[in-house]
């Protein structure tokens, strides 16, 4: 078995979670998409779980590097929080797909505690990052808030997760982005 078959497995995977969620798939489904067995799964990873787990952290590392990247490309807050909500929409645009974490949130009470760890972590992170940019763009004078960062970071953070669940339930990526506009209306810039 080649790191390709994992990835590939793990590529389904992540689809099927993003489009029917962690609770709607099983290894007999991926294994019929890629036309395996289901043992060559499990022959990385033993269980369920453990995919659930890996997925997530993939996914966290990839997000990571994404805000890594935005930070590098510009200073501007305003710049910053608008490709940080591109995100989102583009997840949203590929295939009326969820953000992966925000489904495991919607069923967090039926995970094993490490997948509820890794779902908090990345949670934790993009809050973290909403926080340090909204911050560094109050004290540099660029923003008015009328919260603490923190308050206003966990607020963008739920509302984008609200909001891509809108829009997927109306199938209307239109929808996302007005509640989006809404959400960054709230940050002033001066």
């Amino acid at each position: 078995m080649s790191t390709d078959s994992m990835q590939r497995i793990m590529a389904v995977a992540q689809e099927l979670v993003q489009s029917r969620g962690y609770n709607a798939f099983s290894f007999h489904d991926i294994a019929r998409k890629l036309g395996i067995k289901s043992a060559s799964i499990h022959y990385y990873f033993p269980a369920k779980s453990d995919l659930g787990k890996s997925l997530i952290q993939h996914y966290r590392q990839n997000f990571i590097n994404e805000l890594n990247q935005i930070d590098t490309m510009s200073n501007s807050t305003m710049d910053k929080l608008k490709s940080f909500t591109q995100l989102f929409l583009n997840t949203l645009e590929s295939d009326n797909r969820m953000c992966l974490c925000g489904m495991f949130a919607s069923d967090i009470t039926t995970m094993p505690e490490e997948i509820q760890e890794e779902v908090r972590s990345f949670f934790t992170e993009c809050e973290a990052w909403l926080t340090v940019t909204l911050r560094a763009g109050q004290q540099s004078g660029e923003i008015v808030i009328s919260n603490q960062p923190e308050n206003i970071a966990r607020f963008i953070f739920a509302s984008l997760e609200g909001a891509m669940l809108s829009a997927r339930t109306f199938a209307d990526t239109e929808r996302f982005k007005s509640i989006m506009n809404r959400v960054i209306s709230v940050v002033k810039e001066t």
